[in-house]
């Protein structure tokens, strides 16, 4: 996960998003951003597109769970780590 705040990260994952939409590992790098810039409610919209795209996706759900308990929605994060 992002330990440190790179404010430059954000803009750049936006700019790749616009190249790729449904680029997996760019949108998962995206979520982990948006978390660790403090913007849970956004890293969850970011897993909740991984996992339209691909909806056995286990990495995006956990980490949409994780982002979902930041929030405290309890419940929403556990139904995140079940899958």
């Amino acid at each position: 996960m992002l330990k440190a705040k790179h404010p430059e990260a954000l803009p750049a994952f936006r700019e790749a998003i616009e190249l790729g939409p449904t680029d997996i590992e760019t949108l998962m790098g995206f979520g982990a951003c948006l978390g660790a810039h403090g913007l849970p409610s956004e890293a969850v919209d970011t897993y909740r597109q991984v996992i339209a795209i691909e909806p056995k996706n286990a990495n995006a759900f956990c980490e949409m769970g994780t982002s979902l308990y930041a929030l405290r929605r309890w419940d929403d994060a556990m139904e995140a780590f079940r899958g």
